[in-house]
């Protein structure tokens, strides 16, 4: 096996990696829907709510509606200015390119799940109200 992709092309591993998501049935959380992957956690673990002001601190919408920005770490370049000095490597900008092809597959199909999943939360909330 070599060190990152158990010798299989960047297209197998992917296609395994969505495989596992889909027949594991596993809980999708996305970075930048993090309120509602804390919401779907939370119900996961802790139908009671009794950890709420945890989830609320970390930045699951409160009873109000209101989402504590937890943003940390910041950085202090923008994402632009890493890409422009990024592009100017033609070879490396390839080989990106051709991986996060297969990222974005993978994204694509989490982010499906992640919204079909929240939904049925939202509806399993909603039938116990």
């Amino acid at each position: 096996f070599d060190k990152y992709g158990f010798g299989l092309s960047h297209e197998e591993s992917a296609n395994l990696g969505m495989a596992n998501m889909v027949q594991k049935n596993v809980l999708v959380g996305i970075v930048e829907r993090m309120s509602e992957s804390l919401e779907m956690l939370q119900h996961t673990i802790d139908e009671e709510g009794l950890t709420t002001p945890m989830f609320e601190y970390f930045g699951m919408r409160d009873s109000n509606g209101t989402i504590r920005d937890v943003s940390a770490n910041k950085s202090p370049v923008p994402t632009d200015q890493v890409v422009a000095e990024l592009e100017k490597d033609e070879k490396f900008m390839e080989m990106m390119k051709d991986y996060l092809r297969w990222e974005y597959k993978i994204y694509k199909l989490a982010f499906q799940m992640h919204m079909r999943q929240y939904e049925s939360v939202q509806a399993q909330k909603s039938n116990t109200m």
